[in-house]
């Protein structure tokens, strides 16, 4: 069952009155009873507050797009158009007169079964509440239900609106929602309290004269029904934490709604909606058709019944597959899962490998570069030798020839200064001779007069002398030059030769500074050759190993695939 509770406003007629939809069966089916409870502000005929409940039947159900309901409760003067969701709780409700006038207003659920259907009847009461405690009800429209039949902790609602409500609000719809107790003071047949619920529910049923309370947090309801006293149930009304009750009965049974007895199967409960992935049935039998007599039992009962047996057989069979499908399952994954980590690392391994692999293969590249570099260093170091082998050579000749050249320099140096001596001599000996020739003139000036014959003679060869002398000193001049620029050249040509004595070492030396180097770079080039050898090994050897290990991996593949 399904109560919804909101407000009904339509024209002048009903304007925010309490509205109430009971729906016995939940979800709707064609020729379902529903029911409307509610009050007319004013009648057509001006009368004020007239409560009024109709028993209609469901009509024109069709599906919405969302999967949820739209169906038609039809009076002789109003109709309602309603659309539920796919889960039902809310109600869009459309209603309208003969006038084709319409108002649209929704309404919430506020109660709904829970769990199987309840297979007793339901009650419905209605009537007025008049209420001035801590919130007030002038006059209003009230709706008991018994939503699962009458019994213990079966649940019970009271639906009305407070004219004011504790907080000062105007018309607030309220709903009393509680568990059925049956008052332990009660005698006879409904005092077995002590009994189970079952024998509860066949007493309250069973006797003429019914009694039950329900309360919430706030009110506490006590309700006595005689089935024979004009089915008026007796109500008295409490607020909880109060010890007063009042009278506010009694209210008049509208509807008796007893379950579908004639249905083969039993009522539903409406689920909300759920998204479910749907296959395609087998096109062919999976199993043989049987086409043998076999011991099938006479009735439907006892057919279900082995049918159960054969089924709960099959369950322990396939339960069974399943486990031992699901061990064998378990260590297929777990050999998948060593495969993929073998795999992984073999992967890796290869990665590794070919890495190694690229570095070998830099390293030779490596190497004959640098092998054709060692080739390149050497042609340029015999180049290098041969030019300075042909500068030594070229220095060689040259110091050759110089010393040549400086000993024919001596010899001349030696032959002058031997001509220098021998004009010193000359001039030395002329020197004493004019010394000598001065003395005999000074000694013969006394006999000038005398001898001025022999004076201009010898004045005659004194002049030649003195000429002579001149010419001498001439040489002798020209000699000294000869000897000074002699010793010039000698100083030049010992400088040129020492110059050429320390390039001469100069050379030498970088000659062995470049055969050292050459040296070096061949030790270094062939012990990083020997260390790529080494590695190349290395990893020769690595890479066999992982073939090695690759062909019992191999093996456990096999296997596994077999499995």
């Amino acid at each position: 069952m399904f109560v919804y509770q909101g407000k009904l406003n339509f024209l002048q007629w009903a304007q925010d009155e309490p509205f109430v939809i009971v729906l016995p069966t939940g979800v709707v089916r064609p020729g379902d009873n529903a029911y409307i409870s509610s009050q007319w502000t004013e009648t057509l005929n001006r009368r004020k507050n007239i409560n009024f409940f109709e028993a209609l039947v469901v009509d024109k159900v069709t599906k919405t797009e969302d999967g949820g309901d739209s169906f038609q409760l039809a009076s002789t003067h109003y109709k309602w158009d309603i659309t539920a969701g796919p889960s039902y709780e809310k109600l869009n409700v459309s209603m309208s007169n003969l006038a084709g006038e319409r108002k649209k207003m929704d309404i919430d659920r506020v109660y709904h079964t829970k769990g199987p259907a309840s297979k007793e009847s339901s009650y419905i009461w209605t009537g007025y509440l008049k209420w001035q405690q801590t919130a007030a009800a002038n006059q209003e429209p009230v709706t008991v239900i018994v939503p699962e039949g009458l019994g213990a902790d079966k649940p019970a609602l009271a639906l009305w609106q407070w004219t004011k409500a504790s907080n000062g609000k105007q018309r607030v719809p309220y709903v009393l929602n509680g568990i059925q107790k049956v008052p332990s003071s009660t005698n006879g047949t409904n005092g077995n309290s002590q009994h189970s619920n079952g024998t509860k529910k066949e007493t309250q049923t069973s006797r003429q004269a019914v009694q039950f309370n329900f309360e919430d947090d706030s009110y506490h309801l006590a309700c006595s029904w005689d089935r024979n006293a004009e089915k008026k149930l007796d109500v008295r009304m409490k607020e909880v934490k109060a010890t007063q009750t009042f009278n506010v009965g009694p209210f008049d049974l509208q509807a008796i709604i007893t379950p579908h007895s004639h249905d083969l199967d039993p009522p539903e409960i409406p689920l909300p909606p759920a998204k479910l992935e749907v296959r395609y049935p087998q096109a062919k039998p999976a199993l043989d058709r049987l086409q043998k007599p076999m011991p099938f039992p006479r009735t439907l009962v006892d057919t279900l019944t082995f049918s159960a047996s054969f089924i709960d057989h099959a369950g322990y069979l396939a339960k069974y597959a399943v486990e031992k499908y699901n061990i064998l399952d378990s260590k297929v994954h777990i050999q998948d899962k060593e495969l993929d980590e073998r795999n992984k690392k073999i992967h890796e391994l290869a990665n590794k490998i070919k890495g190694l692999n690229i570095d070998v293969q830099v390293g030779k590249d490596k190497s004959v570069e640098l092998e054709q570099k060692l080739v390149a260093e050497k042609e340029s170091a015999k180049a290098e030798r041969a030019e300075l082998r042909v500068r030594i050579e070229n220095l060689l000749s040259s110091i050759s020839e110089d010393a040549k050249s400086d000993a024919q320099e001596r010899q001349r140096y030696h032959e002058l200064e031997n001509y220098l001596k021998e004009e010193r001599e000359l001039n030395s000996r002329i020197q004493e001779k004019l010394i000598k020739t001065e003395l005999e003139l000074a000694d013969a000036g006394a006999e000038n007069k005398s001898l001025s014959g022999r004076l201009s003679s010898l004045n005659t060869n004194n002049l030649g002398l003195q000429h002579d002398l001149d010419v001498v000193r001439e040489e002798a001049k020209e000699l000294q030059k000869k000897t000074a620029n002699a010793e010039d050249q000698v100083v030049r040509l010992k400088e040129e030769l020492d110059a050429k004595s320390q390039a001469l070492d100069a050379s030498e030396r970088k000659l062995k500074s470049t055969k050292d180097e050459a040296a070096d770079n061949m030790k270094k080039k062939r012990e990083e050759i020997e260390a790529l050898d080494k590695l190349y090994d290395y990893y020769r050897h690595e890479y066999n190993k992982l073939e090695q290990l690759n062909n019992p991996t191999n093996q456990t593949q096999g296997v596994a695939s077999s499995n």
